[in-house]
């Protein structure tokens, strides 16, 4: 399942679709093998409490969460994803079983995504899984997480 929504902005339509039990709903509707995938805010350094507490909710709901980032020349910033499930862990895919899959599937010439890409994408730098592990904000429907416009 691809959760492609706005940011969660006060008074916007996509504040309560970042919550825990936003994301229990989506688990109940995925097979045991599914998988969801979500844009969850910024990835830049200085800037990570809503991608941080995105990936924790979802760890509150799913066995397998996985947050990355890339750097987006269109929007100048580095945009942050996540990818749950509760049986499939993308970070065990090696590079090679990412291009036999696509190379399966009759998408192995893409101009972007590769085994590789698909490996540097899952593994975070060290800064990124200490933050995480001291970070404590989960978003719930009654503590709803927002983006402030500067």
């Amino acid at each position: 399942m691809i959760v492609d929504i706005t940011d969660p902005l006060v008074g916007g339509p996509a504040y309560l679709l970042f919550t825990e039990e936003f994301y229990r709903i989506v688990a109940g509707r995925l097979s045991p093998r599914g998988t969801m995938v979500t844009q969850a805010e910024c990835g830049s350094f200085n800037d990570l409490d809503g991608h941080l507490s995105i990936v924790k909710t979802l760890q509150r709901v799913f066995t397998s969460v996985v947050g990355y980032a890339e750097f987006i020349p269109y929007f100048a910033d580095s945009w942050a994803f996540a990818v749950a499930a509760m049986d499939v862990d993308p970070r065990s895919l090696s590079a090679g079983e990412v291009d036999r899959r696509l190379a399966e599937r009759g998408i192995g010439d893409l101009r972007y995504y590769s085994g590789d890409t698909h490996r540097a994408l899952v593994h975070r730098p060290k800064y990124f899984h200490q933050r995480l592990a001291d970070w404590q904000r989960i978003i719930t429907d009654s503590d709803p997480f927002y983006v402030v416009r500067r």
